[in-house]
């Protein structure tokens, strides 16, 4: 949750999670506007400096704590580097007639990889966030943000409509870098349990009949995090229950590719004349060697 706010509507989970609080709290959460973090709140050029400020008037931070500080000395919150995977694949070569091993090869990489890829542990715990509310997002907008700074100051226009672009481009840019830098903010500290949060037990213990259309609505800011934080909590119980299932599982598949790895490969070796291997190497890989069929010799 140290990368945003989840969009809860995305997890495998969700009609679980839909049956324990009543329909009023889950418009809420699906709801960015809620979680009160307008546009126009990130506009300021001094945000870095009135971040305590505001921070204060979200939530109670424990006593002893200042949030100025902890900003300048704590380790800051960073998203995750987008990764570049890449399937390994056989680029679009020919396989010559017969050679079951290129083409059993390329079969392991089209199709047990995805299938790896869909488990569902996998798509359990990729989490989608909701637009706005995460550091991802902010990343994301300042990229393309700025690349559209760019285009505008090479543009031909009118001096006076080139300047307006710029501007409004410029409080985009720092919308974005301010919300992330709020975002990091309320992250680190409830990660250091330095918030102290309302209880809010009472209200998810309501049933649909009691709730109102604006009782989650009129309820402070603090409030309505610490019901978010409740949902996350009761989110992560139920997937924690369901970890050895899905270790079970990965396992199983696991092993079912490193044998698969180890076929392609025998496959493959079995037309090569000679393969050089050190007695080690022999050892350690005795049933490639098997599979190989071949004879060993010793080179004087």
């Amino acid at each position: 949750m140290s990368a945003g706010i989840v969009d809860f509507a995305c997890l495998d989970i969700f009609k679980i999670l839909q049956e324990k609080y009543p329909k009023a709290l889950w418009e809420c959460l699906c709801d960015k506007d809620w979680y009160g973090l307008p546009d126009k709140m990130f506009e300021s050029q001094n945000f870095d400096e009135e971040l305590h400020v505001i921070i204060g008037e979200m939530f109670e931070i424990r006593k002893g704590h200042d949030v100025k500080y902890l900003r300048k000395n704590d380790e800051r919150v960073s998203s995750k580097p987008k990764e570049n995977r890449q399937v390994r694949r056989i680029e679009n070569t020919k396989l010559e007639d017969g050679n079951v091993g290129g083409l059993l090869e390329n079969r392991i990489f089209d199709d047990v990889l995805p299938e790896l890829e869909n488990l569902t542990l996998g798509r359990c715990f990729k989490l989608s966030y909701i637009n706005n509310l995460s550091i991802e997002y902010c990343d994301d907008f300042l990229d393309s943000a700025t690349s559209l700074l760019a285009q505008i100051r090479s543009q031909d226009i009118h001096p006076v409509k080139k300047r307006q672009n710029l501007l409004d481009a410029q409080v985009r840019i720092r919308v974005a870098k301010n919300r992330k830098m709020l975002l990091e903010t309320i992250f680190t500290l409830y990660k250091a349990n330095l918030i102290v949060l309302p209880d809010v037990l009472g209200k998810l213990q309501m049933t649909s009949a009691d709730i109102r259309n604006w009782e989650f609505r009129n309820i402070k800011i603090s409030q309505r995090w610490a019901l978010y934080l409740k949902v996350i909590e009761q989110a992560q119980s139920i997937y924690s229950n369901k970890v050895p299932k899905f270790e079970k599982l990965l396992t199983h598949k696991k092993k079912t590719l490193e044998q698969l790895y180890l076929f392609a490969k025998g496959m493959l070796l079995q037309n090569v004349q000679v393969v050089g291997m050190t007695t080690t190497g022999a050892a350690k890989y005795r049933e490639l060697v098997k599979m190989m069929q071949s004879k060993i010799g010793k080179i004087v």
